[in-house]
């Protein structure tokens, strides 16, 4: 359970901060451990981070394969505003797609 808080908390402040703006201490203190537990769960910030976005590749990746998935009978038109419709929703709500696009453009 708090190895999912960790991550997820982590993630929330990579998405908000990015990855020289998180700090280790404030994740740490946010899930209610002391910063040298992270060291349990992960090697190293880097560490934290690329599992960060395994984790938002993975789950996006899922979303958007079920987005298709269930689009696939509509016409072209209409899947693709449609997708394009989700992912600015996604961008605008969702931290592991606001991870992602700050990941992304830096």
């Amino acid at each position: 359970m708090k190895a999912t808080l960790l991550l997820e908390t982590a993630l929330k402040h990579f998405a908000e901060e990015g990855y020289e703006g998180a700090s280790l201490s404030k994740i740490a203190e946010e899930v209610g451990i002391k910063k040298p537990s992270i060291y349990a769960h992960y090697k190293s910030k880097d560490d934290l981070f690329m599992s960060a976005l395994h984790y938002s590749m993975e789950s996006q990746k899922t979303q958007m394969a079920s987005y298709f998935n269930l689009s696939r009978h509509q016409p072209l038109d209409k899947v693709l505003s449609g997708y394009f419709h989700w992912f600015a929703k996604e961008t605008d709500e969702n931290v592991q797609m606001k991870f992602i696009i700050r990941t992304a453009y830096f």
